[in-house]
C-alpha cells in the first residue's frame, strides 16, 4: 500500500507540474497575442470567387475599396477589403452570350464613384454611391479601351466603327448630357490582329496617351483629338500609362529579347530612368 500511495503522490507531482506547464504555456500565448498590436494580428480576407465565374476582367478601385470582376455570366461587385461579395450586375437582354466571355471593357473614375461597362451595344454606368445602375448610352461598334477624365465629368472610348475592324473610333461622351462626340478616326490596314488595348489620361486631362498592342503609342489632344504624337515602334519603346507626376510609363526592349521598364519625362519623352532587364 505505500509503494501504491507513493505512486499516487509521484503522480499527483506529476500532473500538478503538467498543469502548471500549461497554465504558463497559455499565460505566455495570452500576453503575446495582447502584446502584438491589432492591425499586425488583422489579415487580409481571402476573396473566394464561385467556380462557377470564370473571371476575365477584374479592376480595383483607385480607393482600393471595390473590386470588380467579369466573367461569362455577367459582373460581380466585391468588398476589396473583406472579400465579400456585395452585388452581381447581369446588365442587357437575357442572355449569356452578351457578355463575350468575361471579355468586358471598363473603367472606374478616380473618386471610385461611377464604374463604366460595356455590354454588347450599350455603355452603362454604375454608381457606388447609390450603388444602382444610373444611366446607359448606345455606341456604335465595340470599344476596347475607356477612360475617365479627371474631374469625372467626361468618358473617352477608343474600340472598333461597327463592323469595320480596320477603323479605329476615339469618342468622347460628356456624362451630363449624355452626348457622344468623336474625336477621332484612323483607317488602319495591317495583316496583324491588333487593338487599342489601353487609354490612359494625363493627370491635367490634355491629353491621351493610346496604346495598341502591335502599333505602340501615340498622343492625342483630349479637346480636339487630333494626334500630337506617335511613338515609333522601331525604337522598341511602348509608352502605356501617364503616371501621378505627368510623366510617362513605359516598357523597352530590342526586338522582344529584352524588357524594362521606364520612366520618360512629360515634355522631351526621354528616358529619366529605367528598372534592370527583365
Amino acid at each position: 500500500f505505500s509503494d501504491h500511495h507513493g505512486k499516487i503522490k509521484i503522480m499527483n507531482r506529476s500532473m500538478k507540474q503538467h498543469f502548471k506547464f500549461l497554465s504558463v504555456f497559455a499565460t505566455v500565448i495570452l500576453l503575446f497575442v495582447v502584446a502584438i498590436p491589432l492591425k499586425l494580428l488583422a489579415q487580409r480576407p481571402e476573396l473566394i470567387i464561385p467556380a462557377t465565374h470564370v473571371a476575365r476582367s477584374v479592376i480595383i478601385s483607385p480607393d482600393d475599396k471595390w473590386l470588380v470582376s467579369a466573367g461569362s455570366e455577367g459582373l460581380k461587385i466585391w468588398d476589396n477589403k473583406t472579400g465579400s461579395l456585395l452585388k452581381n450586375l447581369a446588365p442587357g437582354r437575357k442572355n449569356n452570350e452578351r457578355f463575350a466571355g468575361g471579355r468586358i471593357n471598363m473603367t472606374i473614375d478616380n473618386a471610385s464613384r461611377l464604374l463604366a461597362m460595356q455590354i454588347e451595344d450599350t455603355i452603362y454606368f454604375f454608381d457606388f454611391n447609390k450603388f444602382a445602375i444610373t444611366n446607359s448610352i448606345k455606341v456604335n461598334g465595340r470599344r476596347t479601351a475607356m477612360v475617365f477624365s479627371p474631374d469625372g465629368t467626361e468618358l473617352f472610348t477608343a474600340g472598333i466603327n461597327g463592323e469595320t475592324y480596320d477603323t479605329y473610333v476615339f469618342e468622347k461622351i460628356g456624362l451630363a448630357n449624355s452626348k457622344t462626340t468623336l474625336l477621332q478616326k484612323i483607317d488602319v490596314v495591317t495583316q496583324a490582329t491588333h487593338e487599342v488595348t489601353r487609354l490612359s489620361i494625363s493627370p491635367d486631362g490634355k491629353d491621351i496617351l493610346v496604346y495598341d498592342q502591335v502599333l505602340g503609342g501615340w498622343l492625342l489632344d483630349a479637346a480636339s483629338g487630333a494626334i500630337k504624337k506617335y511613338f515609333s515602334d522601331k525604337l522598341f519603346l511602348y509608352p502605356f500609362a501617364f503616371l501621378p507626376n505627368g510623366n510617362i510609363l513605359a516598357f523597352g526592349g530590342e526586338k522582344e529579347k529584352i524588357l524594362n521598364v521606364q520612366e520618360l519625362d512629360r515634355k522631351t519623352y526621354q528616358p529619366l530612368r529605367k528598372s534592370k532587364m527583365l
